[in-house]
């Protein structure tokens, strides 16, 4: 019987029948990391170096736009001192005389293999490597329209992991973190009840028991803010500021701004899933931004595709 199968019965049988079907549609599976400094513990890891194809390109994208935009903002900004001003003009407009093209770095690697079922019950490839990319330069935030590009996920189908190799120091010019060896445990999700679930009773203090009864039973667990170091693959994120999915939508679509817009592109922000997130981790050496995490989401209908090169990410610090 699976996870919510056994929650549904175990609530019918229960006081908090009513909320049965209500607790079923936000329950979601997810994938806790760990990562442990030494190596050799899995072929998945953060840090260290990338293993790939012989054939691979090291991702990279071209930041003109986002410094062109960055350099807009500046000008504009009244607030910002304007000794630190001038010199952020001469910064950016340095970076735009030069080479705009820009490495990522690289993040880490998954094996799907190493996940066994839990890939599948949370709608990855059973096999498989996903490589996460990011441009730790400049720390794009997300916001913008103009940071698309500034990250990556690869997807090596099970056909190209079996040539995968580490690639040497000469090959890879970017930051180096230290190499962690990655395990897996199988976390099951749930969040408190959105205006969208109309018949949830209003007395929040009742569903946050009832919460509590799903962790004391099945090991349930609501997202976490900033308590801990979290890294997940699905699931709920654990948002440090405000909900991103409608901000996924918005620049995904190349469209700036928060106002409201057409109706298929406000249905749209249903799609968006958590894909990958990551913590600020002095075991791995990652500072991101103030003790910040990075965010890679997906769509639900290109998750389902397996296609990985449709993701948007953001950055959200405490």
């Amino acid at each position: 019987m699976c996870m919510k199968e056994q929650v549904y019965q175990f609530l019918r049988e229960s006081s908090y029948r009513q909320y049965a079907d209500e607790v079923i549609k936000l329950l979601k599976p997810s994938v806790r990391i760990q990562p442990q400094l030494e190596a050799g513990l899995s072929h998945s890891h953060f840090g260290g170096r990338p293993d790939v194809p012989p054939s691979f390109s090291l991702p990279a994208w071209d930041a003109r736009l986002y410094w062109e935009s960055q350099l807009q903002e500046t000008r504009a900004d009244q607030y910002m001192a304007e000794s630190y001003r001038r010199d952020r003009i001469t910064q950016l407009q340095t970076k735009l005389s030069q080479d705009t093209v820009e490495p990522l770095t690289y993040l880490g690697q998954i094996h799907l293999r190493e996940l066994s079922s839990i890939a599948t019950t949370c709608g990855l490839p059973s096999d498989g490597v996903l490589l996460f990319f990011y441009d730790l330069i400049n720390y794009p935030g997300g916001y913008e329209v103009s940071s698309k590009g500034a990250w990556r996920c690869v997807y090596l189908d099970a056909t190209e992991e079996l040539a995968v190799k580490p690639i040497s120091k000469n090959e890879y010019k970017g930051e180096l973190f230290p190499h962690c060896s990655l395990s897996f445990e199988e976390e099951w999700m749930i969040s408190l009840p959105g205006p969208e679930l109309k018949d949830v009773s209003e007395d929040i203090q009742y569903w946050q028991r009832l919460i509590e009864v799903l962790k004391e039973e099945f090991g349930i667990r609501l997202p976490t803010v900033a308590c801990s170091i979290e890294h997940r693959l699905l699931g709920y994120d654990g948002p440090m500021q405000e909900p991103m999915e409608r901000l996924c939508q918005l620049r995904f679509n190349g469209i700036s701004g928060y106002a409201k817009q057409s109706p298929s592109i406000e249905k749209g922000v249903e799609d968006w899933q958590l894909l990958l997130q990551i913590d600020s981790d002095d075991k791995v050496g990652w500072e991101f931004g103030d003790t910040g995490r990075l965010y890679f989401w997906i769509r639900q209908q290109d998750l389902a595709k397996h296609d990985f090169s449709k993701i948007w990410c953001e950055m959200q610090c405490a």
